[in-house]
């Protein structure tokens, strides 16, 4: 029995509470919160895991911000955890019936469908993707806050061969990574690094990689091509404010 495990038996005889949630991954986030889901994960599977915090807000709003949600397709997030890429793809314009979220932990699972209604919460790992029901429409970008840099070297070769066979030469992967340099499994892939940025205000701080599978690299200008998160803000308070006028 590990550290948490026994705490968690210890509680149950402390709180009742604890006892009637069976702590089967359900009703532990109604309780603790995201945080007690990413903790326990942490405990039991840290290669999967792959930090001892969950991604800031901050990391993925950026990472986010490297799609364009007026493109057509399925945008795919691979390893929900506890959702904080997913609101910030929702927050960017993402709509609910076309973001699909792959998660292999069930505990991560519960708290993402109860926390997000609406969006696809597919119970796989990253390498199913091509099991998962795309109903002939394009992917348009996969992002992925997998920590491939600690996951065993199999399971990281089987995801990204998987996830790469389902693009097309215009889809974007978005990954971060806590290396500040080095070769990443996407290019072993077959798909080219276009850009990068380093997210300081992350703990630790984190490097965001844009990846694609054309047939040549692009430079980091490409964002350029995307609407920017400040712009769309912007986009939408005039919109905002000629509906009102219109009103």
């Amino acid at each position: 029995m590990n550290p948490l495990q026994n705490y968690l038996s210890g509680a149950k005889q402390r709180w009742p509470l604890f006892d009637a949630a069976h702590m089967d991954g359900t009703h532990i986030a109604e309780w603790l919160g995201p945080r007690a889901v990413f903790l326990r994960e942490l405990v039991q599977e840290p290669r999967f895991v792959g930090a001892a915090c969950a991604s800031s807000r901050a990391l993925a709003s950026r990472m986010a911000c490297w799609v364009d949600p007026a493109e057509v397709g399925w945008f795919i997030e691979l390893g929900g955890g506890t959702g904080t890429i997913t609101a910030a793809l929702l927050q960017r314009g993402v709509r609910r019936e076309r973001l699909i979220v792959m998660e292999r932990s069930l505990h991560f699972v519960h708290h993402l469908r109860r926390r997000f209604p609406g969006v696809r919460i597919v119970h796989a790992d990253a390498a199913e993707i091509a099991c998962t029901k795309l109903h002939g429409r394009p992917v348009t970008a996969i992002v992925s806050g997998l920590p491939l840099r600690s996951m065993p070297a199999n399971a990281v070769s089987r995801a990204v061969q998987a996830c790469s066979e389902v693009l097309n030469p215009h889809s974007r992967v978005v990954q971060f990574t806590y290396a500040p340099r080095g070769f990443s499994a996407w290019q072993m892939a077959g798909l080219h690094r276009m850009a990068n940025e380093t997210v300081w205000c992350n703990l630790p701080p984190a490097r965001i990689e844009v990846f694609t599978p054309g047939p040549q690299p692009r430079c980091a200008s490409a964002a350029k091509d995307l609407p920017s998160c400040a712009d769309r803000k912007v986009s939408e308070d005039r919109n905002a404010r000629n509906l009102h006028l219109m009103a």
